[in-house]
């Protein structure tokens, strides 16, 4: 019997919110390696607090801009590729 296409679609739920997780959770260390509070960090990179913390708990994707601002910000965008690369990764 053929599965039909949608069948699996819970599955794909389940790892992009684990995706999402693993993608806050690095964020998160990268804010505090650089030791900015979620205040700072939000007003250096022009988001807010809510947006933030929704990502670094996995409850919304970044932009492209925003990762790249929040990695130029918290120091990783040349001085640690291998940092970078594994995030990008996610």
């Amino acid at each position: 019997m053929k599965k039909h296409p949608f069948y699996d679609c819970g599955a794909q739920f389940t790892r992009k919110k684990e995706e999402l997780l693993r993608q806050g959770h690095a964020l998160k260390s990268f804010r505090k390696e650089a030791r900015l509070t979620q205040e700072d960090l939000a007003e250096r990179i022009d988001i807010s607090v809510r947006h933030l913390s929704d990502i670094e708990n996995g409850k919304t994707d970044p932009s492209l801009t925003i990762s790249r601002r929040w990695l130029h910000v918290t120091g990783l965008d040349a001085t640690s590729p291998n940092k970078v690369t594994s995030f990008m990764l996610m």
